[in-house]
């Protein structure tokens, strides 16, 4: 790895600040399927926290206290009919469009042909109240697995991996709803297209941060990862690939998305992590954890901070000897021709194995990173660090963070 942070900072360095707040979430028991991997993925707003976990959902207030649920996904769909009434099968995923100040939430059907999205868009900003409800039909023939969402401001915009069932590869789909006519509850359109099983999948839609929105008529960027390892014939490099769906409700002969991508050398990484298996050790056991390394972790966070425009991603690498890291970076001009590596590092500062991120940057562009932490001699916990905006690049400054630590394994 050519980019290896190896070190936390010396003591009397910044460290970074506790949370102010925690509370117990969803238990994958109380999800209706009790599935594991618990799927679970939440999102803030001014007044709310909403959590999903595989079929379940539930809000609370921002200081804890539960609001409504936890209840099944597809209740919302009650009364609604057809699969996105009858299917509770998860892979949810709940984001907050803060230029309308309403929430969206989404869960696939996975039953056999055909496949839906079902997504639906808060009338209010509460989300314990109504809901617009929306069934897409994504195909008759590909399941739209791992499902991805992104707010922006002509759309909502999603990626999936797509399968013919049970589990031959297909490709990637990308696909754009109809942002405008869904937050007013009138029927709304799709638009997609479909990368051949060629490209490697795992690509995630840039999901807008703060009120700072993009150059009018901006594309939304759809970025995936490659090492040159895992398809060479193909792609022999390490590579970031960068895309642009630019779409056009009014005439959509006009929408375009280049499959052909953008192609950014990185660092040289190792996303070859125990040849994709499940390899991280975890205390009293010899069950090992998966890794995922074969794919970006969600969300790929976009800003506008005015005077550029940023974006931020992660995956998980082997930092040697199957040793989980993350790969972080920070995209200066996503959509130039190409999009600029401004900085980017591997966070290894311990032989602790860390592994599934998600990053963001606050307003003024300081980052932060959770992930989980493991190791032979203890049971996984989730964990974070982070840097300032004025900090040396392409590292972590401020040390690391025990959010919760684990009893179990």
């Amino acid at each position: 790895d050519a980019a290896l942070q190896t070190s936390l900072p010396e003591l009397g360095q910044p460290a970074i600040p506790g949370t102010l707040v925690q509370f117990e979430g969803v238990a994958a028991a109380q999800s209706s399927c009790g599935c594991t991997p618990p799927d679970t993925n939440g999102e803030i707003g001014p007044r709310h926290f909403v959590q999903m976990v595989n079929s379940a959902l539930a809000v609370y207030s921002r200081s804890g206290s539960l609001l409504w649920g936890p209840a099944a996904i597809n209740s919302i769909w009650a009364g609604f009919g057809g699969a996105c009434q009858n299917e509770n099968a998860g892979d949810p995923v709940v984001v907050y469009d803060q230029m309308a100040d309403r929430w969206v939430i989404s869960q696939f059907t996975d039953t056999g042909s055909p496949f839906f999205e079902c997504i639906a868009v808060s009338q209010t900003a509460d989300p314990t109240g109504a809901w617009y409800r929306y069934a897409f039909q994504t195909s008759t023939t590909k399941f739209n697995d791992y499902p991805k969402l992104g707010v922006w401001t002509d759309g909502y915009y999603m990626t999936a991996n797509l399968f013919i069932l049970p589990s031959t590869w297909a490709g990637t789909g990308v696909y754009a709803f109809d942002r405008a006519k869904m937050l007013a509850g009138l029927p709304a359109t799709m638009q997609l297209f479909e990368l051949p099983p060629a490209d490697w999948g795992g690509m995630l839609p840039s999901d807008l941060d703060g009120f700072g929105l993009p150059p009018a008529g901006a594309p939304n960027v759809m970025v995936e990862v490659l090492d040159g390892s895992w398809d060479p014939g193909n792609w022999p490099n390490d590579e970031l690939h960068f895309h642009q769906f630019h779409v056009d409700w009014t005439t959509p002969a006009n929408t375009t998305f280049n499959q052909t991508p953008i192609q950014v050398p990185v660092a040289t990484f190792d996303g070859l992590l125990c040849n994709f298996g499940a390899c991280v050790p975890q205390s009293g056991t010899a069950t090992k954890l998966d890794t995922l390394s074969d794919r970006l972790m969600y969300r790929l966070a976009y800003r506008n901070f005015g005077t550029h425009e940023a974006l931020v991603l992660n995956h998980t690498v082997d930092a040697g000897t199957n040793q989980a890291a993350i790969r972080w970076y920070e995209i200066r001009d996503p959509r130039g021709n190409p999009p600029t590596i401004f900085q980017q590092s591997t966070f290894a500062p311990t032989t602790l194995q860390r592994w599934m991120g998600s990053i963001a940057m606050d307003s003024v562009g300081n980052a932060a990173l959770g992930y989980n932490g493991s190791s032979s001699a203890q049971s996984p916990d989730i964990r974070y660090t982070g840097r300032a905006a004025t900090d040396p690049l392409n590292q972590m400054t401020l040390g690391e963070m025990v959010m919760i630590a684990s009893s179990a394994s």
